[in-house]
């Protein structure tokens, strides 16, 4: 008899346990939460170049896509080329402005990161004076380069300051094991890098890219 008089307040007890765990559980346990994951820089899936022009390096040997707002020019004598917007009133919509080179030029056996730091000026060559003016540059160079990947282009990305501009480069090998091309992007002068649409800009044309030959 004892027994059964202690079942319903073991009963009662349960109840009340499995009530305090639920109202902790409601008051204080882990909610889900939305994730909102940003690609800054990310080539849209899908964008629309039907409208776009083709520009081809014979010199280069690769061809790519651009808008035809902007302007393609080639420099024959050093095989550069010069993408641009010289169109626009930069003063009105500085955001718009865009002013990019892709240079195919001698790696002399360096690897990538190596070749990098020669943007900085060679040290060998170099007075002490510039030495020291160019560590910032190349300390920049060697702790802030991170892979970059865009269809046919296997390189890398970073940002490095010269002669107070703020340069975005790419750096990735060519069909020809001996070069590299090199993409340099800058706003005007003082400026701190692309901006924001050239970046796009920069990863749209690029996802474009092809070797010819």
């Amino acid at each position: 008899m004892r027994q059964k008089g202690f079942a319903p307040i073991i009963i009662i007890i349960l109840a009340v346990l499995v009530a305090i765990v639920y109202f902790l559980y409601k008051s204080y346990g882990i909610k889900p939460q939305k994730l909102i994951v940003t690609f800054p820089n990310a080539v849209p899936a899908e964008f629309d170049v039907t409208d776009w022009k083709t520009f081809k390096s014979a010199k280069g040997g690769f061809e790519f896509k651009y808008r035809p707002d902007l302007k393609v020019s080639e420099n024959t004598s050093n095989e550069g080329v010069l993408i641009n917007n010289s169109t626009t009133n930069f003063h009105d919509d500085y955001e718009l402005f865009f002013h990019t080179t892709i240079t195919l030029t001698e790696n002399n056996g360096l690897s990538l990161e190596q070749f990098a730091l020669t943007l900085c000026g060679d040290e060998k060559k170099a007075d002490k004076l510039l030495k020291q003016d160019n560590m910032p540059c190349r300390e920049g160079i060697i702790n802030n380069t991170e892979v970059y990947s865009n269809n046919e282009i296997k390189g890398i990305k970073f940002y490095y300051n010269s002669y107070e501009n703020t340069y975005l480069a790419i750096i990735f090998p060519s069909k020809d094991i001996s070069k590299y091309l090199l993409l340099l992007s800058a706003t005007e002068t003082g400026g701190d890098g692309p901006t924001a649409m050239g970046l796009r800009t920069i990863d749209q044309i690029l996802s474009t890219f092809k070797f010819t030959q």
